[in-house]
């Protein structure tokens, strides 16, 4: 409770500087001043996933989630995150690539955090992928017809072998990540919410 109550007193002046920034921005022509706000509206914004992924690690936040699960089209739900994130990949000239076997079955997921789960995948990915470069993402059915496979390919950074073992425990990156912004929770979050779905997760 008192880790619960901590993130939230932090998150509520976080996102009030935000909002004061983004204001501002809108308000202010000068272009050093926009540099200044850009970047405290941004860092803002990050501090607040930050804290918002912590309190997802804490007081057993998937509880309920098998009882919320439900039928899905799983090509619709990851051509949909795709899509969500094809704007930052644009960013970064990121050329996003989507492919899926067609006639694939429906899948019993929690939709929510599936989504929630693609979409950490997919931002690693294009965090991880110098400009101009590429990711794929493909949904096709396993060789032996038993379950789905989606696969996130890119051409980035990759990961050294002796980080393998521990990518997806909470608090780790990986030691040629420490160019990049983060806390390590998001490939935990993800191997957590296939783990609940019986499923298997693999990085090579």
């Amino acid at each position: 409770v008192g880790l619960r109550k901590v993130i939230h007193d932090l998150k509520t002046p976080l996102i009030s500087m935000g909002a004061s920034a983004k204001l501002l921005m809108r308000r202010n022509n000068h272009e050093e001043s926009l540099d200044f706000l850009k970047s405290i509206y941004e860092n803002s914004l990050r501090l607040t996933r930050w804290l918002e992924e912590i309190l997802l690690f804490s007081d057993s936040p998937f509880k309920g989630m098998i009882s919320e699960m439900e039928e899905v089209e799983i090509q619709t739900l990851v051509r949909r995150t795709v899509d969500l994130l094809r704007a930052a990949g644009r960013e970064k000239r990121i050329e996003i690539e989507f492919r899926s076997d067609s006639n694939l079955p429906t899948v019993l997921v929690n939709e929510r955090w599936m989504q929630r789960a693609l979409e950490n995948l997919l931002s690693n990915a294009l965090k991880y992928t110098p400009e101009g470069g590429r990711v794929e993402v493909g949904v096709s059915l396993s060789a032996d017809g038993e379950s789905i496979e989606i696969a996130v390919k890119d051409n980035g950074i990759g990961i050294f072998a002796e980080d393998l073992p521990k990518i997806f425990e909470p608090f780790q990156r990986g030691l040629n990540a420490s160019g990049e912004k983060g806390i390590g929770l998001g490939l935990s979050l993800v191997k957590e919410v296939v783990d609940l779905h019986a499923g298997k997760i693999d990085v090579q």
